[in-house]
């Protein structure tokens, strides 16, 4: 039966020098598992003359590293000098604990990312990076390079990025910074203007996202100032009293005509002054039936002025009863204030 065994398994063979004798011996299988659980110290036979031999047991193996797939989606991306940003997600997965650490390894002159990394990431986040050419890029085709650190384990992604001539049109904005205070807006205009004298081709024009969830919100005036080779674009930002402060937010404009596109920077600062509500309380409350746009405050006569855009009117409540006493009609009222000196508003 023991044979039987040796033919299948290693056989572990232990020298042992016993008193008048010179031979191997062969240890049983039990011997071989037991070399292999643990320590094992064989006694020699005889009396007097034998010796002691042990066998260490096997160093412990480290666990393996966590690992994880580096995903990357628009690994392909075809641009014009200034032309409008476009957007590639990163994404880490796999079942690992921790944050993979994103990092920009290579960047082609005349091209930033926002945000720009370092950023860290868990197994169920998505970042997205906004890829921006400048005027400055360098035409031909280009590699940007990402990498995801765990740990030891690091992944890379190539994102391939082509750079073409600029739009036979240019952007331009009215300011390139915007500095609110909550509750209060501003206005800038963006004119998109033929290259060559010729005529604008059609265009439409775009902002890109606020920061979620900040209370800022931006209206894009329907009406439009337009020649044969220009055209200009009224906008609007409103930073509601609940929107967070920014410091040079970047917003990026953006005008295109089919594939061609222009792009403009324009930082916005928001700053909030107001003291947090720690112990909210309900106020006396009325229903207009559509959302309002604005309102204003007369002090003086107490009254509530409320602009209702979709209804075409401005409601008037009293700030004693709250009751509404008028409405006005007025033509897409998007706005209201009241004088400095609070005769008219």
């Amino acid at each position: 039966m023991l044979s039987s065994w040796r033919s299948i398994l290693p056989v572990l063979r232990v020298s042992k020098g016993c008193a008048g004798q010179g031979r191997w011996r062969s240890v049983s299988l039990l011997l071989v598992l037991s070399a292999v659980l643990g320590l094992i110290s064989l006694q020699g036979c005889g009396g007097g003359g034998g010796s002691s031999e042990s066998i260490a047991p096997a160093p412990p193996v480290n666990p393996a590293s966590p690992d994880f797939t580096f995903n990357v989606q628009g690994q392909v991306l075809t641009m014009e000098q200034q032309g409008a940003p476009q957007t590639i997600g990163v994404a880490p997965e796999g079942s690992f604990t921790g944050t993979v650490e994103v990092t920009v390894q290579s960047l082609p002159t005349g091209v930033s990312l926002y945000p720009p990394g370092p950023f860290a990431l868990g197994p169920n986040d998505e970042a997205s990076i906004m890829v921006i050419p400048s005027s400055s890029a360098s035409l031909g085709t280009s590699s940007i390079v990402l990498s995801g650190t765990l740990g030891t384990v690091t992944h890379s992604a190539t994102i391939s990025l082509t750079i073409q001539p600029p739009a036979p049109f240019h952007l331009s904005l009215s300011t390139n910074a915007i500095s609110l205070t909550a509750g209060a807006q501003a206005s800038f205009s963006a004119t998109a203007t033929s290259n060559s004298g010729a005529n604008l081709p059609a265009v439409l024009f775009d902002v890109s996202p606020f920061p979620t969830n900040n209370s800022i919100s931006l209206f894009q005036s329907p009406y439009l100032t337009d020649t044969p080779t220009s055209s200009t674009q009224p906008f609007t930002i409103t930073a509601n009293i609940s929107a967070t402060s920014l410091q040079n937010y970047p917003i990026y404009a953006t005008v295109g005509s089919g594939t061609d596109s222009s792009t403009a920077l324009l930082y916005l600062n928001v700053s909030n002054t107001f003291p947090s509500i720690t112990n909210p309380t309900r106020s006396t409350f009325d229903r207009t039936d559509e959302d309002v746009t604005d309102a204003v405050y007369d002090r003086s006569r107490e009254l509530v002025f409320a602009t209702v855009n979709a209804l075409n009117e401005v409601m008037v409540f009293s700030s004693t009863n709250a009751r509404l006493i008028a409405r006005i009609p007025v033509d897409r009222p998007w706005g209201i204030d009241e004088s400095a000196d609070g005769s008219s508003v």
